[in-house]
């Protein structure tokens, strides 16, 4: 199993984001694992949650703000977000058989000469390789998209995999069979908590003055990371999570180790805060700040993300009744015909 640099820092950042409050087994401090013990007692009564994700991603590129006449220092940006509600059984990383619902939006600023903005509702569905996408909003293009707009488009993976993977298809989707994690049992939760405590000195948490959750009074941390802790904690829990995914696949402990290296000294993620709600517990929300830069150290961008995670009431998560394949789409915007 090749594991590349890009592959690690999703990795990374996944763990990170979506399992915000993961350092909270600092034994040091009592009252923020008295309380988080709640939050994870609630997060395991529910059977769906839903997490909103907002971000700015800010393009260090002078080249670009050049090319685009902007001032000196100001750069383009990218906004997104993502309001998405899973199956809690899906473990720190979304994965597993169950479908799930997500809303995203994106909108690039400062790129061209008007902003772009796509907006679309998704349906992904794993065990059948499926996804399902319905624009809702899409400004700022070159050309007149309209005509797609508030429709189902359906994508098979598997066969886009096929039409488009050659001789290496079967290799290709056998990988991403064996390599698709897995609904995470107990015991393999208990693995993952487990690691996470012996690395108890990954981060050194603060507690700070009440803040406010969308207007409700709240707990409020800050979490310190430490990158050497942190880095051997995410090696042993990354290579658990890697072979619970797939048997039969063989993972090179030192790969995993090197690509992690990689990653901590190409993304800095500092100012954490963590904030969890008062009264219920939920919804918890983490807001962080983190540098990126490239191969050579150069910063290339900034990334300002919120994450918000709480309960959602029980959905019924099914596949749109009409969708058109997202191929006939593709070839049509290909040979710029009309789209009916």
């Amino acid at each position: 199993m090749n594991i590349n640099k890009a592959q690690i820092i999703v990795v990374v950042l996944g763990i990170l984001i979506v399992a915000g409050g993961i350092f909270s087994y600092n034994k040091s401090t009592d009252s923020f694992k008295e309380i988080f013990s709640k939050v994870s007692a609630e997060l395991a009564s529910k059977e769906f949650i839903r997490e909103r994700v907002d971000g700015i991603f800010t393009v260090k590129d002078d080249e670009l703000s050049a090319l685009n006449n902007l001032p000196a220092g100001v750069y383009p940006k990218i906004h997104f977000s993502l309001d998405q509600v899973v199956s809690t059984d899906a473990g720190i990383l979304l994965g597993g058989t169950k479908p799930y619902l997500s809303n995203i939006r994106i909108l690039l600023e400062d790129f061209a000469n008007d902003p772009v903005l796509f907006a679309a509702e998704v349906i992904s569905m794993p065990k059948d390789m499926l996804l399902y996408v319905k624009l809702n909003e899409l400004s700022g293009f070159p050309m007149d998209l309209s005509s797609i707009k508030g429709k189902w488009w359906r994508m098979d993976l598997k066969a886009l995999v096929k039409n488009l993977g050659g001789t290496e298809s079967d290799d290709i989707l056998k990988a991403v069979e064996q390599g698709g994690i897995p609904n995470v049992s107990k015991e393999e939760r208990q693995e993952q908590l487990a690691i996470v405590e012996k690395y108890e000195n990954a981060a050194r948490i603060k507690k700070l003055g009440d803040g406010q959750i969308e207007g409700s009074p709240s707990y409020r941390f800050s979490i310190t990371l430490e990158k050497t802790e942190l880095k051997n904690m995410l090696t042993e829990l990354l290579g658990v999570i890697v072979k619970n995914a797939g048997e039969g696949q063989k993972v090179d402990a030192l790969e995993i180790a090197a690509g992690i290296e990689d990653a901590l000294q190409m993304i800095d993620i500092h100012n954490i805060e963590l904030l969890v709600h008062k009264e219920n517990y939920l919804p918890i929300q983490v807001k962080s700040s983190i540098e990126i830069s490239d191969e050579t150290g150069k910063n290339t961008g900034t990334m300002d993300l919120s994450v918000i995670i709480d309960g959602a009431s029980p959905v019924e998560i099914k596949a749109p009744a009409n969708s058109t394949d997202f191929m006939y789409l593709f070839s049509n915007l290909m040979t710029g015909m009309e789209i009916k």
